[in-house]
């Protein structure tokens, strides 16, 4: 993409930051393994994973909170549609789930 192009299809894919793109490279081709594994690598992945989360919360000064990684847009989805059915009463008005 040229300097000069505006991309507006941003709900279809967004562009890869480079230091972005440069870490996951490296990561993916270090530590591949299912972070569910019980083997070694499994772990390291699993390591790996937990120290990434950790970071992304405290660059965004919320260590205190969960971050959850999902794979795609409909496990996103889905995910703050049963956030918003069984979370406490808001402003909006909602009701818990019973």
């Amino acid at each position: 993409m040229s300097s000069r192009e505006i991309y507006l299809d941003h709900a279809a894919t967004t562009p890869v930051d480079p230091i972005v793109a440069d870490t996951m490279a490296r990561i993916q081709t270090r530590c591949f393994a299912n972070p569910v594994s019980p083997h070694a690598a499994g772990r390291r992945a699993y390591q790996k994973l937990d120290e990434s989360r950790a970071q992304i919360l405290e660059d965004l000064k919320c260590p205190d909170a969960t971050l959850i990684f999902t794979s795609g847009a409909t496990e996103t989805n889905y995910l703050a549609l049963y956030g918003l059915k069984n979370r406490a009463p808001t402003a909006f008005g909602m009701q818990p789930s019973p």
